[in-house]
């Protein structure tokens, strides 16, 4: 009996120790959180050069928020990246050939600067003149949200890319993406390479022509409104296997040999 009562409060002495401590610590280390919410209601606008090709370089896990794409008619915005005054100094952009390269450095050392794990609200808006394929190099996510384009659009390398809405595209093809949200927009042809991709959403668009291709002995996504008129499947080797799930829509499947 002796023997437990001196286990429990040596395990009570040691809760109460770091406790002490992790108080110590925060007075010691003044402005330590356990994340930076980003001051996003102060923008400025770069203007960028108009490049039909767009790469984003730079971004690390310890960095919440999204580059958000969308079209404007308005002259004040387009070919314009806006961004928060205060991440001024951690990006730069270049041109290299036909590509406009959009570079965040020195994010590491912000973290480290204001003593947090993680910066919040770190949220970009850019408004392409035009805009046909788009490289992530990071884990930036990003949003496309009005977009509308006469263009065919590819997008590479991204965490997560989704489409929120009102997109409007002749062909979209998507490559070595995590997650993608495809919702509430219109694509008449659709390309996934679905190798990649662990989580794959499509929900209320309108797609006519949608092609598929993977190798893997899984792959599943959700679909859920009105079905495409044609889905091509095309395995790239013989143990490829691809599931979908149909909500709440009727649907015709028809197999060549």
């Amino acid at each position: 009996m002796k023997v437990t009562s001196k286990i429990l409060f040596a395990t009570l002495a040691s809760v109460m120790l770091i406790s002490l401590l992790y108080f110590v610590v925060l007075a010691v280390i003044p402005g330590y959180r356990g994340k930076y919410i980003i001051d996003d209601s102060k923008l400025m606008a770069l203007k960028v050069p108009d490049c039909p090709y767009l790469k984003i370089e730079g971004i690390g896990t310890k960095v919440s928020g999204a580059f958000r794409i969308a079209s404007s008619s308005d002259s004040l915005q387009q070919g314009k990246l806006f961004l928060p005054e205060e991440m001024k100094k951690y990006i730069t952009t270049r041109q290299e050939g036909d590509t406009l390269v959009v570079r965040f450095t020195g994010l590491e050392a912000l973290t480290a600067e204001m003593r947090t794990d993680s910066l919040y609200n770190f949220n970009l808006h850019y408004y392409p003149v035009q805009l046909r394929g788009m490289k992530n190099v990071g884990f930036m996510k990003v949003h496309f949200n009005t977009f509308r384009s006469t263009y065919p659009l590819w997008v590479e390398g991204a965490s997560y890319v989704g489409f929120l809405g009102e997109c409007v595209l002749p062909a979209l093809d998507v490559r070595s993406t995590y997650t993608l949200e495809l919702r509430d927009s219109q694509v008449d042809t659709l390309s996934l390479d679905l190798d990649s991709m662990e989580r794959c959403t499509i929900e209320d668009c309108h797609i006519q022509v949608e092609n598929l291709t993977a190798s893997r002995d899984y792959h599943y996504y959700q679909y859920s409104g009105k079905n495409p008129a044609v889905r091509n499947w095309t395995p790239k080797n013989k143990k490829a296997r691809f599931f979908v799930e149909l909500l709440d829509t009727p649907a015709q499947i028809i197999y060549k040999e």
